[in-house]
């Protein structure tokens, strides 16, 4: 896991959290929260078709784009980018 992803794991425990305890900002946590939802569910669907073209399972991926959004969606670009032949070009 690189330290992208890493670093998006904070996050998600802290906005997590803030909805079984109560603490001074557990409020901002809450609405955090629903943010990270709607944006990383919004996340699956843009980036659906790319997904769909990777390596692996593609509940995989969606899971892996819900919890780290671009972070992952940009592995697996950059694996599709290494698997293409180089060019395009046909001798």
């Amino acid at each position: 896991m690189g330290l992208l992803k890493a670093s998006v794991l904070p996050v998600w425990f802290f906005a997590v959290a803030s909805l079984f305890a109560d603490f001074p900002a557990a409020a901002f946590g809450r609405v955090l929260f629903w943010i990270l939802v709607v944006a990383h569910a919004g996340e699956c669907l843009l980036f659906l078709p790319i997904l769909k073209q990777g390596r692996g399972g593609l509940g995989s991926h969606l899971l892996q784009t819900f919890v780290f959004g671009v972070f992952h969606v940009h592995g697996v670009r950059a694996e599709l980018a290494a698997k293409s032949p180089a060019g395009g070009e046909s001798a």
